[in-house]
């Protein structure tokens, strides 16, 4: 059984689709391909020789979140956990792509999810840097000092230590104040 790369929903061969159409769907139900044929028509960000960055992470952010499950590698920090994308963006690239254009986003930001457990939509997403992407993945030691919260590397390079040592204080004591304003003693971590 095939699943279609961008909805989940079992890929059948239409009765009156020959081998060849079939086969040119590349892992695609007839209304995914017909609605990607459609939108390459009409907004041009997606041509055989171009994919627009914006189409591209539209695409991607439906291929995590539905893609099928042999082929896709992140499926299960996405859709296997439940995350979905909100109905407007999942079937509408140009409401997609309004919102990206409205809310910041610019040639090298890429999508991010607010809070990670949470769904793609407008209310929980945003333009970052990688570097800020990779602060907000749920590995992430995200501590809060003075009402700003910030990740542990962030908080190490900020006080000018290396981050296991940052660890180290902060696995020795539980107060978070102690951790942040206790003077730092070079080759003897207090």
């Amino acid at each position: 059984m095939k699943l279609c790369k961008n909805c989940g929903k079992e890929i059948i061969k239409r009765t009156n689709e020959s081998l060849k159409q079939y086969k040119e769907r590349k892992y695609c139900c007839h209304k995914c391909y017909s609605q990607g044929l459609k939108a390459r028509i009409i907004h041009g960000y997606c041509t055989k020789k171009y994919v627009h960055p914006l189409y591209d992470a539209w695409r991607n952010i439906k291929r995590r979140c539905y893609g099928n499950y042999e082929n896709s590698k992140y499926y299960k920090n996405y859709g296997g956990r439940g995350i979905k994308v909100c109905d407007e963006w999942k079937n509408d690239f140009e409401l997609f792509l309004k919102w990206a254009k409205s809310n910041g986003w610019k040639s090298g930001l890429t999508i991010d999810r607010i809070d990670v457990n949470g769904n793609y939509c407008a209310e929980n997403c945003r333009w970052i840097t990688q570097k800020e992407q990779l602060a907000n993945r749920r590995t992430s030691r995200n501590i809060t000092y003075n009402g700003e919260t910030k990740s542990a590397k962030e908080w190490a390079k900020i006080l000018k230590i290396s981050y296991s040592a940052f660890l180290k204080r902060l696995n020795k004591w539980i107060d978070i104040n102690r951790v942040m304003e206790e003077p730092i003693h070079i080759n003897n971590i207090r």
